[in-house]
C-alpha cells in the first residue's frame, strides 16, 4: 500500500465528514451559542500540520519526477 494510500485510511472518513457537511462538522458548528463555527485549536493546528506535510511530501514528488536533484537537496536542506 502506497503513503497516500495509508494516509487516506488514517484520516479519509473524517476528512470526507468535514468536506461534506457530515457529522464531524456538524459537531463543530453547533454550541450552545447557536450554529456556529468552534473547532478546537488542537484540531485545527494538527489539519494544518498534516496539510503541510502533504504539501512538502508533493513538493519533494514533483522534484522527483521533475527530476531535478538540485531542487530536492535543496528542499531537504531547508
Amino acid at each position: 500500500m502506497g503513503v497516500l494510500s495509508r494516509a487516506y485510511k488514517c484520516v479519509g472518513d473524517a476528512m470526507h465528514s468535514y468536506t461534506h457537511g457530515g457529522l464531524f462538522q456538524a459537531a463543530r458548528r453547533i454550541t450552545s451559542k447557536g450554529i456556529t463555527p468552534s473547532y478546537p485549536d488542537d484540531e485545527t493546528e494538527a489539519l494544518i500540520r498534516m496539510v503541510t506535510g502533504y504539501a512538502l511530501w508533493a513538493t519533494r514528488e514533483v522534484c522527483d519526477i521533475a527530476g531535478r536533484e538540485d531542487l530536492k537537496r535543496l528542499w531537504m536542506s531547508a
